[in-house]
């Protein structure tokens, strides 16, 4: 029976713009996907991301079929991959994190402070300061491709990826143009609310994890990967490019996703 890849998406990108890292993975493996995490109320986003995991877990569930799954996901889903094998690791084979926001160390403490005594530290110590911030409606999707296409993370992204970002990552807006699918106080709300609580009972599970981090990635920077493995066990290993390397390089991300894939 060939693998299923359960795949989760990173926070503000519907699983719809990793439509070519999928394709890349076809030949080996079925890939499901929930196509956005984190828009449903009856899951909704609260600290440590406990209903998203419990949102995780249903979908595995039921995408699964009763097949064994291989958990993949790409930041937040690389988190969110991890915590629904704690809730629910029957029928999970193995969980493969790419670039995961596995805060640890005095970071984690910061954050865990922050979220008590300083929202606007919060902001700053976490993405979701930008992520409030940023632009959220054009008058078409050729204007957004061409005011994003060189900012930020979008300049680095593959442009088979890029391309379904701006027909996947945009709907339309009802007083005209697009807007972001995933809304950006939604986006900013899932950052401010990301797991900060770790403890070495979070790799104490009964399926393999692997962490996959790229060189140049802000977490590979803080050694938050070695950190993971000293403090929670979890291996890891460190590939070419930043946290989108999953979407800048989807085929060589897929190539190497099969070599971890347990047979």
């Amino acid at each position: 029976m060939r693998p299923l890849i359960h795949f989760v998406h990173a926070n503000g990108l519907p699983a719809a713009c990793y439509r070519p890292l999928f394709d890349a993975l076809a030949d080996g493996a079925d890939v499901a996907a929930p196509p956005l995490i984190g828009m449903n109320p009856a899951y909704p986003v609260d600290n440590h991301w406990a209903s998203l995991s419990r949102e995780v877990a249903d979908s595995i569930h039921t995408l699964g079929q009763g097949r064994p799954v291989i958990a993949v996901g790409h930041s937040m889903g690389a988190i969110l991959s991890l915590l629904a094998a704690r809730l629910q690791p029957q029928g999970i084979r193995q969980v493969i994190m790419l670039e995961p926001p596995l805060i640890l160390g005095k970071e984690m403490w910061a954050v865990q402070a922050a979220k008590r005594f300083s929202p606007r530290l919060l902001d700053k110590l976490t993405p979701a300061g930008l992520a409030a911030r940023r632009r959220d409606r054009w008058e078409s999707r050729a204007a957004a491709a061409a005011a994003l296409r060189t900012r930020g993370f979008f300049k680095e992204l593959d442009a088979a990826c890029f391309d379904a970002y701006i027909r996947h990552g945009l709907v339309e807006h009802p007083e005209g143009g697009v807007t972001l699918a995933i809304p950006k106080a939604q986006e900013a709300a899932i950052f401010r609310n990301l797991p900060s609580r770790w403890q070495r009972r979070h790799a104490d599970l009964p399926v393999p994890v692997h962490l996959v981090a790229g060189a140049d990635s802000y977490f590979s920077h803080k050694q938050f990967p070695q950190k993971a493995r000293r403090k929670l066990g979890i291996p890891y290993s460190i590939v070419p490019g930043s946290h989108m390397f999953p979407l800048a390089d989807p085929q060589a991300t897929a190539a190497y996703i099969k070599t971890l894939i347990h047979n």
